[in-house]
């Protein structure tokens, strides 16, 4: 039986710990900000051991840090402070974007330190990760360890190149965080023209499910579209049109069509009305 400690018990790390399975681990010491929040967070979730002091992880082999990027650095030094031995435990933080040199402190303490992140949004109530993708890096001991939750979780792992953390971050970034302001964009374009947002997004959820499953099959090759076809006239009506509606869409559109240009690199480019003068 593997003792887990929790620092940081919202929605995403009561998710994590709660879909352990329990033949195979167990919930020590959570922590967060107050001690009030802890207490609700183990009596939500009906194990755990509230604390507010960091001395009562002693007994935890695994430490996971679930709590904002901003505030690990800070966390990793207070638990670092406590008097135990960090031989042989392993501390993980969950964050997307920052890697476990955060951890520094707990590293010279002698723990094993990483990180795993989930590519998963957290609602209310998740009941399941199986088939989620994990980013994982770290030292040798947390990588094992983190293959194993992963694998408990029936989850899929992805191990990040050393020091690539933040780029693997910002490609997530383009695929989820960044796509649903082009949502908003298409959405208000098409209100514009008479559609009401629940229509446009009922018309645009098939083209978005057709347009992500020809990706997954044929990659760029998938790419079609005016700009992908060269098709000069179509192009500048709709740089006249957005221009004249919404000339911050208008420059959202030539910074996406060059950075589509760049990316793919087809023969046909209408660079011509799309050059960097466009963009000022």
């Amino acid at each position: 039986m593997l003792r887990v400690g929790l620092i940081g018990p919202g929605r995403a790390g009561q998710a994590l710990v709660r879909l352990l399975p329990p033949s195979k681990y167990e919930l020590g010491a959570v922590l967060s900000r107050r001690f009030t929040s802890a207490r609700r967070a183990t009596r939500q979730m009906h194990f755990g051991e509230p604390t507010d002091d960091c001395g009562t992880f002693s007994s935890c082999s695994l430490i996971l840090i679930a709590v904002p990027d901003h505030a690990i650095a800070a966390v990793a030094r207070r638990l670092a402070g406590a008097s135990f031995s960090f031989r042989r435990k392993v501390v993980l933080h969950t964050s997307g974007a920052l890697d476990s040199t955060e951890l520094a402190p707990l590293r010279a303490r002698g723990a094993a330190v990483g990180s795993i992140h989930p590519l998963q949004t957290f609602g209310r109530r998740v009941l399941s990760l199986a088939g989620v993708h994990f980013a994982v890096e770290g030292d040798e001991a947390a990588l094992r360890l983190a293959q194993s939750l992963v694998t408990d979780w029936h989850g899929k792992l992805l191990r990040i190149k050393p020091g690539r953390k933040a780029l693997f971050h910002a490609g997530v970034s383009f695929a989820s965080p960044f796509f649903t302001p082009l949502m908003e964009a298409a959405v208000r374009l098409m209100g514009r023209a008479g559609i009401p947002p629940k229509t446009a997004i009922q018309a645009l959820r098939p083209l978005l499910s057709t347009t992500l499953d020809n990706y997954a099959h044929t990659g760029r090759q998938s790419w079609t579209g005016p700009l992908a076809h060269g098709d000069v006239a179509t192009i500048r009506r709709h740089l006249e049109a957005l221009d004249r509606d919404n000339p911050m869409l208008a420059r959202y559109y030539r910074v996406s069509a060059l950075a589509a240009l760049a990316l793919f690199s087809r023969h046909h480019k209408p660079q011509q009305i799309l050059t960097e003068g466009d963009l000022l």
